[in-house]
């Protein structure tokens, strides 16, 4: 991600508690980035199931970006009740959690880069990206206990 993003999204904090940046913007997106196309519509369909469940609350396209602003009553707000052994699939969890509690939710999109690193998380490959999608897709559909 890029610093020259939180411009963009900022502003946005005067309508909404969490502001959640979205990578599905294909011109957006530089070609050499660790999300292969499965992932990129992979994500997709899981933010969308997320949308469905709170049908009307928020518009979703992205639930893998850890790139977020979050109002700070909103934050602490939402930390007591956070499970810490929810791991990879956190970013959809903190994402149902600020729904569920209410929150105003704005998606803008960001530019998305080549990662400078290793990936820990579901990037690694289609094989991981399958196995964190599903245990996402476990936690919106049947609760966050069961993916911990």
């Amino acid at each position: 991600f890029r610093a020259k993003d939180l411009e963009k999204m900022i502003p946005y904090l005067d309508h909404a508690d969490l502001v959640n940046g979205t990578r599905i913007v294909e011109a957006l997106q530089e070609r050499a980035t660790q999300i292969t196309l499965f992932m990129h519509y992979g994500n997709l369909a899981v933010a969308k199931l997320l949308e469905l469940k709170y049908f009307g609350d928020a518009t979703l396209t992205d639930v893998g970006t850890t790139y977020k602003l979050l109002r700070r009553e909103g934050l602490v707000k939402l930390l007591p009740s956070l499970e810490r052994k929810v791991n990879l699939e956190f970013n959809p969890y903190l994402m149902e959690q600020a729904i569920s509690s209410g929150f105003r939710f704005v998606e803008v999109p960001i530019t998305s880069h080549q990662r400078i690193g290793v990936s820990k998380g579901g990037t690694i490959s289609n094989k991981v990206a399958i196995r964190v999608g599903l245990r996402m897709i476990t936690g919106i559909l049947f609760g966050w206990g069961r993916v911990s």
